[in-house]
Order: structure tokens, then C-alpha cells, then sequence
């Protein structure tokens, strides 16, 4: 039995679809689990802020930006 063109472009677009589902859930999900190593950037940040001498905080400010690129977090400000 042969399939006539437009069932195959069809069976193609949903294997394209399903492909691209899979791809964005496996995203989502490696982007999900490196949040608690984003989350401990910000809690050393802040402790660093409460320990920093004055203007101590330019130095924390350059720690918390590279546990950030560290961890591949998104880069945001504390």
C-alpha cells in the first residue's frame, strides 16, 4: 500500500511536531534544574553584602555575576 503525498506531509509535520515538544520539554526541564545553584548565588550575595566592609559590595556585585556564569544561570540583578 503506498502513501499518497499530502498523508506523508501530514505523518511528517506531526513527527516534526512531537520532535520539537520533546526538545522544548527537555529544556524546560535541564533549565529547571539548575535553579537551586541559582538560588544559592543570590543567598552567598546577599550574605556577602551583610558581611562587606564599605563599598564592599562592588566586590560581591563580581562574585554573584560569576556563580551566575558559573551555574549557566540567566543573568539578572540580585
Amino acid at each position: 500500500m503506498k502513501i499518497s503525498t499530502p498523508e506523508r506531509r501530514n505523518r511528517s509535520s506531526r513527527l516534526s511536531l512531537v520532535a520539537m515538544l520533546a526538545f522544548a520539554f527537555a529544556a524546560s526541564f535541564s533549565a529547571t534544574a539548575v535553579e537551586p545553584d541559582c538560588e544559592k548565588c543570590k543567598i552567598t550575595y546577599l550574605v556577602c553584602l551583610r558581611n562587606a566592609p564599605p563599598l564592599g559590595h562592588l566586590v560581591c556585585s563580581i562574585q554573584y555575576s560569576q556563580c551566575l556564569a558559573a551555574h549557566n544561570c540567566p543573568a539578572s540583578s540580585p
